[in-house]
Order: C-alpha cells, then sequence, then structure tokens
C-alpha cells in the first residue's frame, strides 16, 4: 500500500530543500529511469533527488532520500557501502517514524526491507 505524503508537507520540505541548493525532479522521462532502476526515488547527489511523476512521494520515500542526500554531503557514498548506507537510512526511518509521520504500514514495510537488507549484507561476508 503507497500513501502519498501530504502533498503541502511535501512542498514546504521541498521549498526547504531548493532554498539549500537542492533539486527535487520528477518528468515521465524521469519514470523511465526509475523503472530501469526498480525504485520510486533515487538520489544521485547531496543536491539532486528523483521522484515519480504525478503524486507526492511517500513519507518514508521523502526522508530515506533525504538521508541519503546527507550521506552524500559527508563523502560516504560509493558503491562498496551501498547496503550499508541502505541499512543506515532504514534504520533511521524505523528510529524517527513518529517525528516523520511515517504510517505504521510503510514502518513495517521498511523494518521488512531492513531485514532482507541485513540478510544480504550477511550473505555477502
Amino acid at each position: 500500500m503507497r500513501t502519498p505524503i501530504n502533498a503541502s508537507k511535501f512542498i514546504l520540505i521541498k521549498k526547504a530543500f531548493e532554498r539549500n541548493g537542492g533539486d527535487m525532479l520528477s518528468s515521465t522521462e524521469l519514470d523511465e529511469y526509475l523503472d530501469k532502476r526498480g525504485a520510486n526515488a533515487i538520489t544521485l547527489s547531496d543536491k539532486i533527488i528523483i521522484f515519480r511523476h504525478g503524486s507526492p512521494p511517500t513519507a518514508s520515500e521523502l526522508f530515506e532520500e533525504l538521508i541519503h542526500t546527507s550521506q552524500f554531503s559527508k563523502g560516504r557514498v560509493s558503491t562498496e557501502v551501498t547496503v550499508e548506507l541502505e541499512i543506515e537510512a532504514k534504520e533511521k526511518l524505523i528510529r524517527n517514524q513518529k517525528q516523520y509521520s511515517i504510517p505504521d504500514h510503510e514502518n513495517e514495510q521498511t523494518k521488512n526491507q531492513l531485514l532482507e537488507l541485513i540478510q544480504l549484507l550477511n550473505k555477502g561476508r
């Protein structure tokens, strides 16, 4: 079940991100890129996030991508630590569920995704 974040809350967060030099992009062309990556949202740098066109992201999608922009800005992103950074972001979403207004069903999905990532990480070791 996908529940988009409240549109006015999304606009406020988006404007704040843009005031700090960031860009939240969406278009039908970018949806094709997201389809190829199997994602609803992707962070490309500390300043660029791509979301699906036509509807606000979920609270989980929005805040996870904002967490990833912070990881980028700290120079922590590389292909060698992708799974670890995803785990870190999921753990932060779960810890801050109430603060981020993440619905319970999304939080459960995040917990399941976290378990899958931990298994993937352990399998690779």
